[in-house]
């Protein structure tokens, strides 16, 4: 009895002081912009290509370049693809953050993940 009211209590207190929904609804936003909004392979304004179409090397550095780092590394504030609107660039404390609300405390990393090959079962 004393083992599962620990055990219980443990949930309650991780529950209450470490916020697992809060964290996961951030990496979700993350994701979301990343593949909804990281384009590549432009005609005019518009990116016909997301990460999801990478299929070779020039094809991820194209996605770097035109998809990722237009996220990432921001300069100039958004407009609509017509519109002679200038906004004005943005200052560097706004410049660290990410989807305006989240700072980015480290430099953007990139890691590669191989996997030895093997024959195929089937």
């Amino acid at each position: 009895p004393t083992a599962l009211l620990l055990v219980i209590l443990y949930a309650l207190m991780n529950l209450a002081h470490d916020t697992q929904a809060i964290v996961r609804s951030v990496e979700e936003a993350f994701t979301f912009d990343i593949m909804s909004n990281g384009n590549f392979a432009y005609s005019g304004h518009m990116g016909f290509k997301g990460n999801v179409d990478v299929n070779s090397y020039a094809d991820f550095w194209s996605w770097m370049n035109r998809g990722m780092s237009n996220l990432f590394f921001l300069d100039d504030r958004w407009v609509s693809e017509s519109s002679n609107l200038d906004l004005g660039k943005y200052t560097e404390d706004e410049k660290q953050y990410y989807l305006n609300f989240n700072k980015k405390v480290a430099p953007l990393r990139l890691i590669q993940e191989s996997v030895a090959s093997k024959d195929c079962a089937n």
